[in-house]
C-alpha cells in the first residue's frame, strides 16, 4: 500500500520527464499514444518530446504496418 504522504510521479515530475522515463524503459517500437498513456500526458506532449529526443539522437522514428 502506498504511503498517504507519498507524491505520485505526476506530482513530482514534469510530463516531458515522464515521457523520457517511459522511453528509457522501452525495448521495442511503441506507438506515440501508448507512450503518452504510460507517461500520463497528452499525445501532443509525448509527440513533441519524442521529436525533441529524435533531434538529439536519443530515439529513432520507426514505421510499423504503416503507422
Amino acid at each position: 500500500m502506498a504511503e498517504p504522504n507519498a507524491e505520485s510521479w505526476t506530482d513530482s515530475t514534469s510530463g516531458r520527464e515522464r515521457v523520457r522515463h517511459v522511453v528509457d524503459l522501452l525495448d521495442e517500437p511503441t506507438p506515440v499514444q501508448e507512450i503518452a498513456n504510460r507517461a500520463d500526458v497528452s499525445r501532443a506532449t509525448a509527440d513533441d518530446e519524442l521529436q525533441r529526443l529524435q533531434s538529439d539522437d536519443w530515439v529513432t522514428e520507426t514505421t510499423v504496418d504503416g503507422t
